[in-house]
């Protein structure tokens, strides 16, 4: 079976029962119903509580945040395991060095996009009991908000990786990803931002590149570490 693969399923099955991401599939859904019943009714149509979908509304705020942990919680855990000295034990098995990141970046990904696709699903539902009309197009709105979620947390994801292999220390790397990797999850949003059609594939195929790029940089860094 193929190394990466391996390290991969352990690196998952880590982060899916560590209390942080557990706290993260429970904590963003109690969060956007919390921003359900905090919000104005801002309605001109009748007793609902806000004209724009609950689910539109959650993708829209939780995605930025579900970035941001995703991004410490990656840069965080490779400055742990560094200085705990984890990676030695790799030097002497014959692991590619940015097979490691490589497990690491999907783990994460995959875990913390889990997170968002439960609060979204938690959106749809509030919609559906609030009376909101679910419409064909109102569900390729969903998925196209959820894609672009999903490469907002590929690009933070992969900035934390290259953030944690490149810092000495915990507070290091947590300012680093909020006063620098944060600006890159931008980048995938200009697309939509300015308007250009079938944005959400233009914003994948950016989204693809710049998560490579880092990873790239991340593995090539990491592989010049002496341990």
């Amino acid at each position: 079976m193929n190394k990466t693969w391996i390290l991969f399923k352990d690196e998952l099955n880590g982060f899916a029962k560590s209390s942080v991401m557990i706290g993260m599939w429970i904590g963003m859904p109690l969060l956007g119903l919390l921003l359900y019943f905090i919000l104005p009714d801002t309605s001109a149509m009748g007793p609902g509580r806000q004209a724009t979908p609950m689910s539109t509304l959650m993708g829209l705020f939780l995605s930025s945040i579900a970035a941001t942990l995703g991004s410490i919680m990656t840069a965080i855990e490779i400055v742990n395991e560094k200085n705990k000295r984890v990676y030695d034990m790799f030097v002497i098995r014959p692991i590619k060095r940015g097979s490691l990141m490589t497990a690491k970046f999907f783990a994460v990904f995959i875990c913390v996009s889990v997170a968002l696709f439960i609060s979204l699903g938690l959106g749809l539902l509030i919609d559906l009991f609030s009376g909101v009309p679910i419409s064909p197009l109102m569900l390729e709105g969903m998925a196209n908000s959820f894609l672009s979620s999903v490469g907002v947390i590929a690009v933070a994801t992969a900035g934390g990786v290259l953030i944690g292999v490149a810092s000495s220390s915990v507070l290091m790397a947590v300012m680093l990803v909020w006063f620098g990797s944060q600006n890159l999850i931008f980048i995938p949003m200009i697309p939509s931002l300015i308007g250009l059609p079938e944005y959400t594939w233009i914003a994948m195929i950016i989204t693809t590149i710049l998560t490579s790029v880092l990873l790239f940089l991340a593995s090539m860094v990491f592989r010049k570490m002496e341990f």
